[in-house]
């Protein structure tokens, strides 16, 4: 194999390969990158064999053929290279890696031992566009649990019923739905998408196609030069219908950056009290307090448009500024029943878009 590749043509996928690559591994061929030149390009593939990505990267190819390199010290190399072209090539049972003034020598893997990625895509398939990406993926993630304890809950949920898809996550103490009513003919089911494969289609920022392959347990994002691999998390998931509110007795519009600009302040005396932040909602105003003991407290009061009753509720500030902080638009709804049930806050800019935090409950 002979390539010719232009460093800057390369650079941009280097942090999502290092990601890929397994800190350890006892299994030697994972910690190794395919690389593949043929007709139309060079092609990178690396896998930890839960999330996978293969990229094409333009080059002028000499020869074709395939060989697996040591990941760790491939990407390194090229991370330290200068921005211009260098000159790939495998010689023997090792490939060279050749710039202006430096060259490289790497032992290397047989490709054949290299897991294949992925099989013929032939599963669903969905048109994933820039409004996916942003204001559903990019918004729903929010609520993904960090804890491995439950696996179901370490991905989104796509649920399809009644005609409509319904995309949600949740870690327990808060979570995100989008509906989509536009899915009259989508067949019935549920599918878990890992994060790590939701989290990269988001950062890539590019429009793309989901395949969801039952057979083989895969979600597969294609784009024109990337493809991302991930397996479908098996688990049941909860059923989050039951904690969503039908009715509401207080319904309030606030301004969104003034209600998480005195959110931010105010929280700074939360952190050493469980970051707990409460909110009285009394004749059209919102009062914000949080206390801190032996330090001092904090209060902000903010106007509001308020329908129905007055009442107060506490919430983790952390999870109330996490949403803020990614809304959209120029209001936000919040609407409860009490202190103890769950309150929903919808962003004015993302119809479709629900987000449920629990309350906190204040002893005394």
């Amino acid at each position: 194999m002979l390539a010719e590749i232009l460093v800057d043509n390369i650079e941009k996928h280097i942090p999502l390969l290092a990601k890929i690559l397994p800190v350890h591994s006892q299994i030697p061929i994972l910690s190794h990158i395919l690389v593949e030149t043929e007709e139309n390009g060079l092609f990178i593939t690396a896998t930890n064999l839960e999330f996978g990505a293969r990229i094409k990267i333009p080059a002028k190819i000499s020869e074709i053929g395939k060989v697996a390199i040591p990941g760790k010290y491939f990407l390194e190399i090229l991370s330290s290279l200068p921005k211009e072209k260098f000159i790939l090539k495998k010689e023997k049972e090792a490939v060279e890696l050749q710039s202006r003034d430096s060259k490289f020598t790497l032992q290397t893997l047989p490709s054949e031992e290299f897991p294949k990625l992925f099989d013929n895509v032939s599963g669903e398939r969905f048109i994933v566009d820039k409004k996916t990406i942003d204001s559903v993926f990019g918004k729903v993630i929010l609520s993904i649990s960090q804890e491995d304890s439950r696996p179901e809950l370490t991905g989104i949920c796509i649920a399809r019923k009644e005609g409509r898809e319904e995309i949600v996550a949740t870690d327990g103490y808060r979570l995100s739905l989008y509906l989509n009513n536009d899915k009259s003919n989508a067949e019935e089911g549920l599918m878990i998408l890992s994060s790590k494969l939701i989290h990269e289609i988001v950062a890539l920022k590019t429009e793309g196609i989901l395949y969801l392959e039952k057979t083989t347990n895969q979600a597969i994002f294609k784009t024109e030069d990337v493809v991302l691999v991930g397996r479908l998390i098996a688990g049941r998931y909860p059923q989050y219908e039951k904690i969503l509110p039908k009715n509401f007795k207080t319904k309030v519009i606030l301004d969104t950056n003034r209600f998480y600009q005195e959110t931010k302040l105010v929280s700074i005396f939360a952190r050493e009290n469980a970051n707990i932040l409460s909110l009285k909602i009394v004749d059209g105003a919102v009062l914000l307090f949080a206390k801190s003991s032996g330090v001092g407290e904090s209060n902000a009061q903010l106007e509001a448009e308020q329908d129905g009753d007055d009442t107060e509720i506490s919430f983790n500030a952390r999870y109330l500024l996490d949403f803020l902080k990614q809304c959209d638009g120029d209001r936000v709804v919040m609407e409860l029943n009490s202190s103890l049930e769950p309150a929903r806050f919808t962003d004015s800019a993302n119809i479709g878009y629900f987000h449920i935090i629990m309350p906190v409950r204040i002893q005394g």
